[in-house]
C-alpha cells in the first residue's frame, strides 16, 4: 500500500523510483511485500489488477518477488484468486505449486 491507498499505478511508480537506484548499481533485486487490507472486504478485481500488473513488472525486470498475505485475512474467493495469480504458495508449514495457477 502506498500512502494508505491500494492503487496499482501509485505503488508501481514508487517502486520504479526506488528500483532505478538499484539498477544503476547493476545489482540483482529481490523484493518482499506484506499486503494488508484497509477494509474488511477487499476488492477481488482490484487485487487481480494489482497482482497481474506487479507480476508482469517483476518478470520484465528479472526480479524475484514474494507477496505475503495473512491467511486469516483472506476469504475463500481471495485465496483462490491469489492461487490463480501465483505459481508458488508458501504457508507457515508448506511450500507447493499452486493447483490453480493460470500463468
Amino acid at each position: 500500500m502506498a500512502n494508505g491507498d491500494f492503487y496499482t499505478k501509485t505503488i508501481l511508480t514508487h517502486f520504479q523510483e526506488d528500483l532505478s537506484m538499484l539498477k544503476m548499481k547493476n545489482t540483482m533485486t529481490k523484493t518482499w511485500a506484506h499486503v494488508k487490507w484497509a477494509s474488511e472486504k477487499p476488492d477481488v478485481l482490484l487485487l487481480e489488477e494489482f497482482e497481474s500488473t506487479a507480476d508482469n513488472f517483476v518478470k520484465e525486470e528479472g526480479m524475484i518477488s514474494v507477496c505475503a498475505y495473512a491467511a486469516d485475512s483472506l476469504s475463500c474467493t481471495l485465496d483462490t484468486t491469489l492461487q490463480q495469480l501465483h505459481q508458488y504458495i508458501m504457508t507457515d508449514h508448506n511450500f507447493f505449486i499452486s493447483p490453480f495457477y493460470n500463468g
